[in-house]
């Protein structure tokens, strides 16, 4: 689901960061912004949805 796709694109990203700047960042750091990721993403999807049926432009 999200939260494995989620962990997917931020191990890339860290790879992908820890090549080009020859340091890895905080894997700690990483770890929270999965989480608040992870737990967010229900409501901010909730949220699109309520806007998406409320605007007649998306009909």
């Amino acid at each position: 689901g999200y939260a494995g796709a989620c962990a997917a694109a931020m191990a890339t990203g860290l790879i992908g960061m820890g090549l080009e700047a020859g340091a890895v960042p905080t894997l700690a750091g990483a770890a929270w912004q999965w989480v608040a990721s992870a737990a967010l993403f229900p409501f901010a999807w909730r949220m699109i949805e309520r806007y998406e049926a409320a605007d007649a432009r998306y009909r």
